[in-house]
């Protein structure tokens, strides 16, 4: 999965314009692989945009974060998801874990089932390592 940012994104956070990027990027030396245009608009992977802020000062916290609330139907699973994705994007290293026995997010990640779940880990006394699954770059899945 590829999990790209534009750079204009970079510079909304940063408070720089789109040519002060550019010259941040350009001071990097980037290969193609981690910054690159798509279409007219220049985008780069999460291990770049980490690099980015990194040099910009910004240290990245270690943070858990968890969605409770026992009425179903509240966005728990779709907010997850998507500050997950997001910090990804901002060159966070994420762990994603499903715990919903509806597997939603697991769902919508991979699309076959896994070998090893979350209650595997508990039960089977299967190792955490090996229930993980990457699904990118800096993003990891503990599925259910």
């Amino acid at each position: 999965m590829k999990i790209n940012i534009p750079s204009t994104d970079i510079g909304n956070i940063l408070g720089f314009t789109a040519q002060g990027v550019a010259q941040i990027i350009r001071g990097f030396d980037f290969d193609k692989s981690k910054a690159f245009f798509e279409g007219r608009t220049r985008c780069l992977t999460p291990t770049a945009t980490r690099e980015v802020f990194l040099s910009r000062g910004y240290n990245f916290p270690r943070t858990n974060v968890s969605f409770y609330a026992n009425k179903g139907g509240t966005g728990k699973t779709t907010l997850s998801i998507n500050i997950a994705y997001r910090a990804v994007q901002l060159g966070a290293k994420v762990l994603l874990c499903d715990l919903d026995m509806q597997a939603n997010a697991t769902n919508t990640f991979i699309n076959y089932i896994p070998e090893f779940v979350f209650i595997d880990i508990f039960i089977k006394k299967i190792s955490i390592e090996k229930t993980i699954i990457k699904l990118g770059e800096n993003f990891d899945l503990l599925p259910s």
